[in-house]
């Protein structure tokens, strides 16, 4: 009977607090401005002379609806990444390589974030790695003002496979330093090793706070899973998906136009690695990844334990060249601002997918448009199509797959089939753009209000000192789990799999420390949620145990 009509005050008691959440949600997410400000461009070739004619960068401006486009000098190849404050003030912007303040100048300590792994970080004019188009993740530090997380891809190189996308790094930036220009506190940390796909994504936490970044493995349908929480960068977890799905086959002929001019075959997982995206519906709710010459992947994404469930494959129209060995170059993907619509292309072609969950397993491609054979300049860079990005406008932006001086636009992305009204290169640059559009996640996205793990909804109260000092070791874990508390801890510790599932719980009277065993769990990652006696604040953690 005790445990009933505890259950009952929760719910009342956290009922009570959703209304002043939901109001609240409004003010912090709401206004966030933090994709407002992205940098595009390319350098010239010659030294001291960056920006000349159609050389050099492009800052563009979203506000009110609209977007207004500054030439400005950038001493990089396009930056993968740009970081924004929540007032949409420009702070810093990366190309993989090397992190730029806003005055457009190498950071403090921001020469070499990759510690050298990185091939073509080294051009003594315009350096970046101009390989890497979706490999950068760029967010603020949660519960922090001043720091942020760069998280990149790493291209290496071997002499059995040549370049392939082998690491996943990190470095930190704190924008307190230098009067606000900031400094890199930390670089060169390796989070995952492993073959890797170009199409980094991210998505906030249902906590309304942490958040997700996915990054799409170079065999089989994987996924290394990377949690960003206060205390930073958590330990990645695979996620394997289960059959049906296509296994990766594909053998093709790649024209290599640097020395010593060749042809050379490309296994499945060097044709897969680079020139693709995937991507986060802006609602968080589905996580969506194109595979060339193959299919669209649509999963479900739970936001509170960061499991996928694929639901349906799509097969992508393969687009082969008539004049080459090669095929369908690069695939581009984005998702309408109400999430209901998928965009994807395959170079040449544009479709949009209903993926609502009403339709989504019967709905069918609509093709929206073929490339019209547009050219920039010279006759010599094909206008085609690539890279989707969403802006702060409700508008989807698209790239080129070569150096041109436009953006394909998709004007009205919420609308169904043509009524999306798709502008090609409806928006004519000041200079030359080369692949790269920046990427921002969904900033204004919040908690998941009512979900099983939305663990700020209890309030202010939950960022207390306790929680704050609390240390959870080791993690990843094999035997036992140590819980060390900021305070004396007095209430219970439930263990629940990623999926919701109880598993066990113990109270604890007066504690400083809790020994929780997990030998006999299988490997997989948790949550410990810790539950204060008087049930009115309580914490999550989340971690992995691996045998």
């Amino acid at each position: 009977m005790a445990k009933g009509v505890f259950f009952y005050f929760f719910i009342m008691k956290k009922k009570l607090f959703l209304i002043i959440w939901v109001c609240c949600a409004i003010v912090l997410h709401g206004q966030s401005k933090r994709d407002q400000n992205w940098i595009l461009g390319k350098t010239n070739n010659a030294a001291g002379d960056l920006s000349n004619g159609y050389y050099g960068g492009m800052q563009f401006k979203f506000e009110n609806g609209t977007v207004k486009i500054d030439t400005i000098d950038i001493r990089t190849t396009t930056p993968t990444g740009v970081a924004n404050d929540e007032n949409g003030n420009l702070l810093f912007y990366t190309n993989g390589c090397s992190i730029f303040n806003r005055q457009h100048e190498i950071m403090e300590n921001g020469t070499d974030i990759t510690g050298g792994e990185t091939l073509w970080c080294g051009y003594i004019y315009q350096p970046g790695n101009v390989f890497v188009k979706s490999g950068t993740v760029v967010l603020p530090l949660p519960d922090s003002d001043t720091r942020y997380m760069v998280v990149n891809l790493a291209l290496v190189n071997t002499i059995e496979f040549g370049p392939y996308y082998g690491k996943i790094v990190c470095a930190e930036v704190d924008m307190s330093a230098n009067g606000g220009l900031g400094k890199v506190v930390q670089s060169n940390t390796t989070i995952v090793e492993d073959s890797l796909v170009d199409a980094l994504s991210a998505v906030r936490h249902a906590n309304g706070r942490d958040w997700w970044i996915m990054v799409p493995r170079g065999t089989d349908r994987a996924f290394w899973q990377i949690l960003v929480t206060p205390q930073g960068l958590q330990p990645a977890v695979l996620q394997t998906s289960q059959p049906p799905y296509t296994p990766f086959t594909l053998q093709t002929i790649k024209d290599i136009d640097v020395w010593p001019y060749e042809y050379v075959t490309l296994n499945e997982y060097q044709y897969e690695g680079g020139g693709i995206q995937a991507s986060f519906s802006p609602d968080g709710t589905k996580y969506c990844r194109i595979v060339k010459e193959q299919e669209v992947e649509v999963y479900d994404f739970d936001r509170c334990s960061g499991v996928l469930s694929l639901r349906r494959l799509v097969p992508v129209h393969s687009f082969e060249y008539p004049d080459s060995l090669t095929y369908t170059s690069a695939s581009g993907l984005a998702i309408s601002p109400n999430s209901r619509y998928l965009y994807f292309n395959n170079n040449e072609e544009l479709f949009q997918l209903d993926i609502s969950d009403d339709s989504l397993a019967s709905s069918v491609p609509i093709l929206i448009d073929t490339y019209d054979g547009f050219f920039n300049d010279f006759h010599v860079f094909a206008a085609n199509f690539f890279q989707m990005r969403n802006a702060p406008d409700g508008k989807i932006y698209m790239g080129c797959g070569n150096g041109t001086r436009v953006l394909h636009v998709i004007e009205q992305p919420n609308e169904p089939g043509l009524a999306c009204s798709f502008k090609q290169h409806g928006l004519v640059l000041p200079r030359w753009h080369i692949w790269i559009i920046n990427y921002f996640p969904n900033f204004n996205l919040g908690a998941a209000i009512g979900s099983s793990c939305d663990s700020l909804s209890v309030g202010t109260e939950q960022a207390t000192d306790q929680w704050a000092k609390t240390t959870v070791r080791p993690n990843p874990a094999d035997g036992y789990i140590d819980l060390q508390f900021g305070d004396i801890f007095t209430g219970g510790i439930e263990v629940y799999t990623a999926s919701g599932v109880f598993v066990q719980s113990k109270q604890y009277s007066a504690a400083l420390t809790a020994h929780i065993s997990v030998a006999d769990l299988p490997n997989g990652m948790y949550f410990l949620r810790c539950v204060e006696d008087d049930g009115k604040r309580y914490h999550i953690y989340r971690v992995v145990v691996t045998h």
